[in-house]
């Protein structure tokens, strides 16, 4: 089946959670004209608190599933499943593979107290990836790199919440030290992350300049669908269907919240993914 016949196919985005969410957003007011299949294995997350093996089976499963979907590219939703995956499943996979790399490189070029904080999870944090771009973007240019991670801030987010007092009290802990340290430009590494700002902006102002990879995703998956001759032909009207390993209810309504709308039909329950107990080792 050649290009041409696969161009109407969606787009996968794959993710633990509602984090991908965010990369979703951004697709989707660039190219309306697509249709995507999101998948969440909301039943595992959070994927960040957990060693590299068990991430690494839960991924291949859930890429199994989506492919069923017959999609056409693979856009993997979070940095920490980039971490462990990306490279697995290019070897694997014959579709265009998509990942979300902690954008290190434009919040160095937008840096001027040559501090930049990083605030993602345990599992980017500790992982090669952004050993790797602190690396080849950060230390050439004499940039320090601070990197952050509070395990409780992405089942927050799974639950919805957004701006609460217990979750402004996680980020005053986690971002104090960061100001304090001159960090100007905050690194939203994680893609729940971006869901973070208004609350971070409420308690800090003007500290932090935002980056994350939500652009550089979009811009990536438009010149991948163009050169490979997959991207759905003008005047198509684009769909979305979301799918969802955990709580159905709660995903519609996490959904709901964070995309400010979205019919309660287009949510629907995945067929689950074994439930992993999480590893004690740590990347």
């Amino acid at each position: 089946m050649g290009p041409s016949s696969q161009a109407s196919y969606p787009i996968g985005i794959l993710d633990s959670g509602v984090g991908g969410l965010s990369i979703l957003r951004a697709l989707q007011q660039a190219m309306p004209h697509e249709s995507f299949v999101y998948f969440g294995d909301s039943r595992n997350a959070p994927y960040g608190a957990r060693g590299e093996g068990d991430i690494l089976r839960l991924i291949q499963q859930a890429a199994d599933k989506l492919l069923r979907r017959h999609i056409k590219l693979l856009v993997l939703g979070s940095s920490t499943i980039t971490t462990v995956a990306l490279t697995d499943l290019r070897s694997r996979l014959t579709l265009p593979i998509i990942g979300t790399d902690p954008a290190v490189d434009l919040a160095v070029d937008a840096t001027r107290s040559k501090t930049v904080a990083v605030l993602c999870t345990r599992a980017t944090a500790h992982g090669k990836l952004l050993d790797d771009l602190v690396a080849r973007f950060a230390t050439p240019k004499g940039v320090r790199v601070l990197r952050a991670w509070h395990n409780d801030l992405v089942p927050m987010l799974e639950r919805g919440e957004t701006d609460t007092a217990a979750l402004r009290a996680i980020l005053r802990d986690v971002l104090a030290p960061l100001a304090a340290a001159s960090a100007d430009q905050l690194v939203l590494a994680s893609t729940h992350f971006t869901f973070l700002k208004p609350a971070i902006q409420a308690e800090f102002g003007d500290a932090f300049g935002f980056v994350d990879s939500a652009g550089t995703v979009t811009a990536e998956v438009t010149t991948t669908l163009r050169r490979e001759g997959l991207t759905t032909p003008a005047g198509e009207r684009g769909s979305t269907t979301y799918l969802f390993t955990g709580d159905l209810e709660l995903a519609r309504a996490v959904v709901a919240a964070l995309l400010n709308s979205v019919p309660a039909a287009e949510v629907t329950v995945a067929e689950k993914l074994p439930v992993q107990s999480p590893s004690t080792s740590s990347l």
